[in-house]
């Protein structure tokens, strides 16, 4: 049985996890494509086996992994001459279509993730959401699916952008509020570390519940006397009692439904 012949197209955060993943396994050859020479080096110097080709040396029946930006993709597919090929990007917005434009057999591989420069990545504990054009890029899903040993759910490609709102809320948007309890710290000399096993506990206790069943805190119980105090120590930061005030409002009138 012949084995899968994968490129890797691009140098960064995604591309380096996914050399790392798949590199050195006996049921796959991979090489790398990029312009950036000095990563090319970098990348290869990690990996024994790993061949830096071009994008005229693609052969038919590869599987090519586009790991660049969003607004690249196109570009890149474009590039690729070779059309006996699976062309998968890793975006959760961009379109299939900007693929199948170029190539017939196309698929989106979308881990819900960020990817870090350093963390190491467990990709067996990582949802993946996919979409295929056709059997041929189905079955290439499988292959790098069975490789990295991750679970994947096959969406349409609506039902990926509300995936990716509701991981924007879940991740950036908790992020941000956790930054500005971290600066808010900073300034009044307050233990940010202090907040952690908190920060833990709430996400543990939505991993198989309805998060409202855990909503607690002055809004949620009507306190309007915490409230006031708490509007009160903003009143010199605009922008996040305007924060405050808006996620209060929108708890206090939750009806368990999409606001």
């Amino acid at each position: 049985m012949q084995v899968p012949n994968i490129i890797i197209i691009g140098t960064g955060r995604l591309a380096r996890h996914l050399l790392d993943a798949l590199a050195n396994k006996p049921d796959c050859s991979i090489s790398i494509i990029g312009r950036d020479s000095k990563q090319l080096k970098t990348l290869t110097s990690l990996h024994s086996g790993i061949e830096v080709i071009s994008y005229s040396e693609i052969l038919p029946g590869s599987i090519c992994l586009l790991c660049v930006n969003d607004s690249s993709i196109a570009q890149v597919a474009s590039n690729i001459s070779q059309k006996d090929c699976t062309l998968i990007h890793f975006s959760g917005v961009e379109s299939l279509d900007s693929l199948k434009f170029s190539h017939e057999h196309s698929a989106v591989f979308w881990p819900i993730k960020s990817f870090g420069k350093d963390n190491a990545v467990n990709w067996g504990d990582i949802p993946v959401i996919a979409e295929v054009s056709s059997e041929q890029s189905k079955a290439a899903i499988k292959t790098i699916q069975n490789l990295l040993t991750c679970n994947v759910y096959y969406l349409l490609a609506e039902q990926r952008m509300q995936l990716h709102l509701a991981a924007v809320m879940v991740n950036n948007f908790s992020n941000f509020l956790f930054h500005q309890a971290f600066l808010w710290c900073k300034k009044n000399e307050l233990p940010f570390e202090s907040l952690i096993p908190i920060i833990r506990q709430t996400a543990l206790n939505i991993s198989n519940e309805d998060p409202a069943k855990f909503q607690t805190g002055p809004a949620a119980r009507g306190d309007e006397e915490t409230i006031a105090k708490h509007l009160k120590l903003l009143h010199n930061h605009e922008s996040l009692l305007k924060l405050y005030s808006a996620i209060s409002s929108a708890i206090q009138n939750d009806e368990s439904a999409v606001i």
